[in-house]
């Protein structure tokens, strides 16, 4: 079926999603304002990856002499009126922000912000560090889930971390499947999955493997994780292999 070769050949990691970014109207200083920045971002890349070439389209379009704050004029990134809780990988940004749309083939709209950082709501993330370091915090996280430790992350050489980041950063799923594959060598104990709500931050509950069933398929997860939206259990007839944690579809 073409989503197993989807999945099986890392099509999701060479998917992109298109997105357009405006200046805020507060922040303009020239008469008229800028046209809109599009760009397409792979979707597991993280939204603070392309910020800077974002800000550098918009800082070039304002008068010279225009100052900041380094300490206090942090650029950050609105979405539907909220601050872009931008720890989160693009594609699931996307498909949150997009749920529900007629056309969802038309770019997400962003606002960029140069100043008034909110701090309250949303954590700085703006250098490459920061995303790797979150992007590792994720992986320990799912890892703990899955196995109930994390010694095949803690085991990990500092070259070996440097080239797992490297190959999300590049979208190489070959690599990644490959230094990765200690961490899906065993059956899992547990489910490590986060479904993001609109509206919501997400439900994540323990769904621990020996109370599935045998067979058990991605649509038996969701039915316990989220028992009003999936009342009941797909038909078996209909089960795939579902290539994440040893699931199958639906």
């Amino acid at each position: 079926p073409k989503w197993q070769t989807f999945f099986s050949s890392g099509g999701l990691w060479r998917d992109e999603v298109l997105v357009s970014v405006t200046l805020d109207p507060e922040e303009r200083t020239t008469i008229s304002n800028p046209e809109p920045y599009f760009c397409l971002v792979p979707r597991v890349s993280y939204f603070p990856l392309v910020l800077p070439e974002i800000e550098r389209y918009f800082r070039a379009l304002l008068p010279a002499g225009t100052t900041f704050d380094a300490t206090k004029d942090l650029p950050w990134l609105e979405v539907q009126g909220q601050p872009l809780r931008w720890q989160h990988p693009v594609g699931c940004l996307y498909d949150l922000y997009t749920a529900g749309k007629a056309d969802v083939s038309a770019p997400l709209p962003l606002v960029l912000h140069l100043r008034k950082f909110p701090t309250a709501t949303i954590i700085p993330m703006h250098s490459p560090e920061a995303v790797r370091a979150e992007f590792m915090q994720m992986v320990k996280e799912a890892t703990f889930l899955r196995d109930g430790n994390i010694k095949a992350v803690n085991s990990l050489v500092k070259e070996q971390t440097e080239q797992i980041i490297a190959a999300m950063t590049n979208r190489d799923y070959a690599l990644f499947e490959r230094l990765t594959e200690a961490f899906r060598g065993q059956e899992p104990l547990r489910f490590p999955i986060r479904v993001h709500l609109p509206g919501t931050t997400h439900v994540q509950l323990p769904i621990l493997a020996a109370e599935m069933p045998a067979e058990c398929t991605l649509g038996d997860v969701m039915a316990r994780l989220l028992p009003t939206l999936f009342p009941s259990r797909p038909p078996r007839r209909a089960a795939r292999p579902w290539w994440p944690s040893g699931l199958r579809c639906p």
